[in-house]
């Protein structure tokens, strides 16, 4: 489950600096697929790793992103705005 976690923010990541780069269309489609692979996983490793610690495990902060990165791709016309992307 960790692995797929990683798998999932290195999506996330080729996205956020692909966005900075030079957007590309499919980018919106690898950030929505990292974005809800990385909700379906980090959330129970988050709450899983925080009752083994016994404190907040910063896996939680992966999940948090993400979510901030899904509402980001799904807002109307806001990819556009940040990409200047016409699709």
């Amino acid at each position: 489950m960790e692995r797929l976690h990683w798998v999932a923010m290195i999506g996330w990541a080729v996205v956020t600096v692909g966005i900075i780069i030079k957007p590309k269309g499919w980018m919106r489609i690898v950030g929505l697929v990292s974005g809800v692979t990385e909700l379906v996983v980090g959330i129970p490793l988050a709450v899983v790793t925080a009752q083994q610690l016994g404190r907040f495990s910063l896996f939680a902060l992966a999940p948090i992103s993400c979510l901030i990165l899904i509402v980001l791709l799904v807002w109307p016309n806001l990819w556009q705005r940040l990409t200047g992307a016409v699709d």
